[in-house]
């Protein structure tokens, strides 16, 4: 079984569109119904999001693609968490900022398996 493919498979952008709208839709869904049940709750919007992302890239199978994107992500989220804190408030903040890092994932992602379909 081979883990990475012979040629690298671009992403299409009609296809990084679908799933960054995906994703607003998951967020969005998961920050209602959590927000319905729980006062403060903590980082459940973040889990279910990079959990469907996750499986997004494992079957794309790029793992430089997929490193770029976990660590885009991961600057987005934290970066704009401390921002979007204290002017909205934990949970609406957190939900905005698993919204944006996601979409930063997905473009790098889709940017980097672009280029080095390329070459």
């Amino acid at each position: 079984m081979r883990l990475r493919p012979s040629r690298v498979q671009p992403v299409s952008w009609a296809e990084a569109a679908l799933v960054i709208a995906g994703s607003w839709l998951v967020t969005g869904v998961v920050y209602a119904a959590v927000s319905a049940v729980f006062d403060e709750p903590g980082f459940p919007v973040a889990v279910v999001v990079v959990s469907v992302l996750a499986q997004w890239h494992w079957e794309r199978r790029d793992w430089p693609a997929a490193l770029a994107a976990s660590l885009a992500g991961a600057i987005t989220l934290f970066a704009l968490l401390d921002k979007l804190r204290p002017e909205m408030g934990l949970f609406v903040g957190e939900a905005l900022a698993t919204g944006f890092a996601a979409t930063a994932a997905v473009l790098v992602f889709t940017l980097v398996t672009r280029r080095r379909a390329r070459r």
